[in-house]
């Protein structure tokens, strides 16, 4: 019964982006949890190399700026769980900047799960980018215990 209370007073999002520039839905999102000084962690699973657009990879390195001006002021906690394969990927490299990866043998990469406060966005290519992203408090909870899950099996 309290968890029912909990969760209908939390109030969900659901939207479903499929646009050219659904990348860039979720990058204005974080960028402006940033400003607001509300981000306190990223996490990410999946995708490779392979299946990000130029927009994407555009949109990371912007991302990667932005975050890097914040990195020093404000504890960050910026983490990926990758496939293998994709270890010595520049994107790999990249992401070290400000972040910490691990790698799992054969983990599914034709989506990436972002997991960030209150919010998971899952970001996968079809026609266009395509974003589905869920805010709700409890649901990103779970995902970020999957993810905790995840990163203790995954190898540096």
């Amino acid at each position: 019964p309290e968890i029912n209370k909990l969760e209908s007073k939390e109030k969900t999002i659901v939207k479903h982006i499929d646009t050219p520039k659904a990348y860039n839905e979720i990058d204005t999102k974080i960028y402006g949890l940033i400003k607001e000084k509300k981000l306190s962690y990223v996490y990410l699973i999946g995708n490779s190399p392979e299946l990000t657009t130029s927009t994407s990879r555009i949109l990371v390195e912007r991302l990667i700026k932005e975050l890097s001006k914040i990195k020093s002021t404000k504890k960050l906690d910026l983490r990926g769980i990758w496939n293998i394969k994709f270890k010595k990927d520049k994107f790999m490299k990249q992401f070290n900047i400000l972040g910490k990866n691990r790698f799992l043998e054969n983990l599914p990469s034709k989506s990436t799960l972002m997991i960030f406060d209150d919010h998971i966005a899952i970001l996968y290519l079809s026609e266009y980018d395509n974003v589905i992203e869920i805010k709700n408090k409890n649901v990103s909870e779970e995902f970020k215990t999957y993810f905790e899950h995840l990163w203790k099996i995954a190898k540096k």
